[in-house]
């Protein structure tokens, strides 16, 4: 087991790398990458990134923002959201990937995984002498979902008892399959973990957002341990699920990660001791 899990963790670690380079991403100068059939679009968006018609601004802060909008339907006319970063630490990214380089990496390499990702269609950066200037990342808009602050208490579909242990047991299959080849997610949260009823059914589906924070880490089982337990903790810390769902939860996530050394009680314990130090 240990040995295929070395094996496992080689090859994501190999397929991130892959992922920058099929991105053609540059620390010294600009970089574009796009889908073959968005490069026009992902240049009109950043041309016109100062003021974006019809955007409607869905997060704001010091250094970035992120639109909602559709592209012009010449331009294929598609609903995006548009990640745009300015003015990030120098030092930072003088000789790193950005922000935007690594979560389109992650998208690649989860997606790899089988894990449900929102679709990329364009990722890049603006670099003078390898000094980070700009950066932008475009996902095509997971229409109709909703994210799992719906199923937290309090929320609109609380109640709906089969989504929502769907929702919990999906996504601890989808955290077990990242953690069996040590990737600290970092941002484990339901916020970040889209869903929607499926069409002409019962069931739902889950659609990943936001993995820039996300890290594979090259550590003996022991050290990943505090990683694991980090984002199952945030997790749980926001579902308040009850004791028998956290039972299936674990069992589910012990399914699809079997090698991180803990028995069920003993992670269970772990888990219940981070809860109350996590944010």
């Amino acid at each position: 087991m240990a040995e295929a899990l070395t094996v496992s963790r080689a090859l994501v670690r190999d397929a991130r790398r892959a992922g920058f380079a099929e991105l053609g991403m540059s620390l010294r100068s600009l970089w574009r990458w796009a889908e073959p059939d968005f490069g026009d679009a992902f240049n009109w968006l950043i041309k016109n990134s100062a003021d974006l018609p019809g955007a409607e601004q869905i997060w704001g802060s010091r250094h970035k923002k992120v639109f909602k909008l559709l592209v012009p339907g010449e331009l294929g006319g598609k609903c995006v959201v548009f990640k745009h970063y300015r003015g990030e630490k120098v030092l930072r990214y003088l000789f790193a990937p950005s922000k935007t380089a690594r979560e389109a990496a992650n998208y690649r390499a989860l997606a790899r995984l089988g894990l449900p990702m929102a679709k990329l269609l364009a990722a890049g950066d603006d670099r003078r002498y390898f000094r980070l200037e700009s950066s932008y990342l475009v996902t095509e808009f997971a229409e109709g979902c909703l994210d799992g602050r719906a199923f937290m208490p309090d929320g609109e579909f609380r109640e709906r008892t089969q989504w929502r242990r769907e929702f919990v047991l999906r996504n601890m299959d989808y955290i077990g399959r990242m953690h069996r080849v040590h990737c600290f997610h970092k941002a484990f949260t339901p916020m970040n973990l889209l869903w929607k009823p499926e069409e002409g059914a019962d069931g739902i589906s889950v659609c990943w957002i936001d993995v820039a924070s996300c890290r594979f880490l090259m550590l003996p089982e022991r050290g990943f341990r505090r990683c694991l337990v980090y984002d199952l903790a945030r997790f749980f810390k926001y579902m308040e699920l009850a004791d028998a769902e956290i039972d299936d939860a674990l069992d589910r996530y012990l399914a699809a990660n079997p090698g991180g050394g803990l028995s069920p009680a003993a992670l269970r314990g772990a888990i219940s001791a981070k809860v109350s130090k996590v944010s």
